[in-house]
């Protein structure tokens, strides 16, 4: 608004500042999200999920991204394999998990999910976190590589929203490396 500008410039302009408040609407949502789950104000809708498909189509909403950055992709969840839990909250589990490997595995790199001894498995062929920054990743706004603030890709919720959502269903999320891999591990505490 502070110049003149032909149709094309405005459109743009305008483009890009619709891309902002998608992003900032989209930081907003998952706060108010981790507070509500943090709160104890949802409750779960249980039903069974067919593992496999389930991750299928959450891989779906990335697939685009990762052809982009030449990721290969191997759901290794067997057919057979269901489970009982909140459909929407596992969807936003799974769907940040394979969001957050998409974004930071190595151009050309792998991901794999699998349930082999877990509830859900999502692995990436690295770059590997430091030891000692594997716990510090699940806290709310921390990003390890600097050079992605301000990207408008991620946010430094999603980690924290997983373990919370996690929580609520009585489950936990780890994250370890896993003979080369960064294994990101979704578990009962029980088993």
């Amino acid at each position: 608004a502070a110049r003149e500008r032909d149709g094309v410039a405005y459109r743009a302009a305008v483009s890009q500042a619709l891309a902002v408040v998608g992003q900032l609407e989209g930081l907003v949502e998952n706060l108010l999200l981790l507070a509500r789950v943090d709160a104890g104000q949802l409750e779960p809708k249980w039903e069974r999920v067919a593992l496999r498909a389930f991750v299928d189509d959450c891989w779906a909403a990335v697939a685009a991204r990762a052809e982009a950055r030449g990721l290969r992709f191997t759901n290794a969840v067997p057919e057979t394999c269901t489970l009982e839990l909140d459909r929407a909250r596992l969807r936003m589990i799974v769907g940040n998990l394979l969001s957050n490997a998409v974004a930071y595995t190595e151009k050309g790199g792998a991901i794999v999910v699998d349930a082999e001894g877990v509830v859900v498995r999502v692995k990436d062929s690295g770059p590997l976190v430091p030891t000692a920054e594997l716990e510090r990743i699940f806290l709310p706004f921390v990003r390890l590589d600097p050079s992605r603030t301000g990207t408008g890709e991620h946010s430094g919720i999603g980690l924290a929203l997983v373990r919370a959502l996690c929580r609520s269903l009585g489950l936990e999320v780890t994250a370890r490396p896993a003979d080369g891999w960064l294994a990101f591990e979704v578990t009962h505490p029980r088993s």
